[in-house]
């Protein structure tokens, strides 16, 4: 991107499905749905996303990006899981972000590793083992509570983009919780949404596949490409990795083209 370009911006955030994931697995580096979608509307890309990252972090590097860059043509948020956990690190100057429980069943995991190493799981011994248990221990990693705050910053981006009248599309990455298909977290997932107030108060038209899941008439990235693909092996990485690949980056960039273009060209 010019330091000196006068196109219009298009400023993204979210996890590893916006980050650049392949380079950091060393795969081979595929087009990202924002550098496609930003050649499709003439834009430069300015993408903050952040693998691993949490909601918290999407709303904190996207709203500070946007509210300082100039001449700025379209915003979006593509949301990660609920129950991720961030935290800014004014050591760092960076958001720390991780899912409390899958970082204890990852540590958990591997006890069987280290039975006989006196030493212990060097997993347990990590900073963010221990505050997932402390998180665990006073029921502060529930997934109502994750799932409330998603909904205030989903509201709060909106409404900050409607306030400051920047054009703004939103959509679901990741399946918004752990679990498999049929798994109770689904389940209460659904019925949770559904009472929340929240749910009148988005603009589904700019927030893509809401509301999130298809149980109840969304849809998210993972679910809609599970429906094109149901063997997942056309748009993924491969069939252990369901990270979009180079053709799953193009399907999202059709999706979030034909939503612009709906909510924003010129009658």
């Amino acid at each position: 991107m010019s330091l000196f370009s006068k196109r219009k911006k298009l400023i993204v955030s979210g996890c590893s499905y916006t980050d650049n994931y392949a380079a950091q697995q060393s795969l081979e580096e595929i087009p990202l749905w924002s550098e496609v979608l930003a050649e499709r509307l003439d834009m430069d890309c300015i993408n903050v996303g952040k693998s691993a990252a949490g909601n918290k972090a999407i709303f904190g590097t996207l709203t500070d990006k946007m509210l300082t860059e100039k001449n700025v043509g379209l915003v979006i948020p593509m949301w990660s899981e609920v129950q991720r956990v961030s935290y800014y690190s004014e050591k760092s100057n960076d958001w720390k972000s991780w899912h409390p429980e899958r970082e204890i069943l990852n540590a958990d995991w591997h006890d069987k590793f280290y039975e006989e190493n006196k030493d212990g799981n060097p997993h347990k011994k990590e900073p963010r083992y221990h505050l997932s248990m402390e998180l665990r221990k006073n029921n502060l990693d529930n997934m109502t509570s994750g799932i409330n705050d998603s909904l205030r910053l989903y509201f709060s981006f909106q409404s900050i983009c409607e306030a400051s009248s920047i054009p703004y599309l939103q959509i679901q990455g990741p399946l918004p919780i752990m679990g498999k298909k049929d798994n109770k977290n689904r389940i209460d997932f659904c019925k949770h949404i559904i009472k929340t107030p929240y749910i009148q108060f988005m603009d589904d038209k700019k927030f893509l596949g809401w509301p999130t899941m298809p149980e109840i008439g969304g849809f998210n990235v993972d679910s809609f490409l599970d429906d094109i693909d149901k063997d997942r092996t056309k748009y993924r990485i491969d069939d252990g990795d369901t990270h979009p690949n180079a053709e799953g980056h193009s399907i999202i960039s059709d999706i979030l083209y034909d939503a612009y273009k709906k909510n924003y060209s010129k009658k």
